[in-house]
């Protein structure tokens, strides 16, 4: 499966995802100007392994490791809002364009709008939902049948999807986001094939699926790369410390 995640508001903040899934196996291939890498996760262990191809890293998320972040989530969200708001003018900027992003996606209840409008060669069902000063969504849902993803492979993307807003909830509570009628209004039969956020009244980030294909996979690719260094959470926490001294 093939997707983009794109930026209107910045020609270079775009995002290509290759996914692969099988049954409990899930990779995501991201390509980008500021990003190469993927990640690789597990349903029956919750394990996430991050891989930064830039780096050549490779970095395992276990069950305690998501725990710690959540942690640390209290700890340093606030302080980074408000080191934001005293920071140079494009990174207030970025900082408001992921705030007002994460008001759009989540806030709102979605209302159906159209029913069988086709959209990037699907019919689709068109969902929309206002989110207050200019904020809103639209989402449009094609039957589940209709892209061919079986159940199994369906419910390993949503538990993913689960996951991570298990592991940053706070963080997405900071920025003014309520994950609990995304989380609600999950349907078991239909798949996002389109979705567009507005701020202030104007389109500023898209999500589009571009190919959706069903390869023959084997377990060999859902395997992180051979030679890459290992690292665990406080590697990183060391060698950032490291950097700043």
């Amino acid at each position: 499966m093939q997707a983009r995640l794109e930026s209107t508001a910045y020609k270079y903040a775009w995002v290509n995802l290759d996914m692969l899934v099988e049954g409990d196996h899930l990779k995501v291939n991201v390509s980008g100007p500021w990003s190469r890498g993927s990640l690789i996760y597990d349903r029956k262990t919750s394990e996430i392994i991050l891989v930064d191809d830039l780096n050549k890293i490779v970095l395992p998320v276990g069950e305690s490791t998501q725990t710690g972040i959540e942690m640390m989530g209290y700890m340093v969200s606030a302080k980074l809002k408000d080191e934001a708001q005293g920071a140079l003018p494009s990174v207030r900027l970025a900082y408001d364009m992921v705030e007002q992003n994460a008001r759009a996606l989540f806030n709102g209840t979605s209302v159906i709008q159209h029913k069988k409008v086709r959209m990037d060669g699907y019919l689709c069902d068109l969902y929309e939902a206002e989110a207050g000063n200019g904020q809103k969504r639209q989402v449009w849902l094609a039957p589940l049948e209709a892209t061919g993803i079986n159940r199994d492979d369906f419910d390993t993307l949503w538990s993913l999807a689960q996951r991570l807003l298990d592991v940053f909830g706070y963080e997405l509570t900071q920025l003014g986001a309520d994950t609990a009628p995304f989380l609600q209004e999950r349907s078991d039969s239909t798949f996002p094939i389109h979705a567009a956020l507005y701020s202030d009244g104007k389109i500023s980030s898209r999500f589009k699926i571009i190919k959706i294909s069903h390869p023959t996979l084997t377990s060999d690719m859902f395997n992180p790369p051979m030679g890459y260094q290992a690292l665990s959470l406080l590697d990183l926490i060391r060698q950032g410390i490291k950097g700043k001294s």
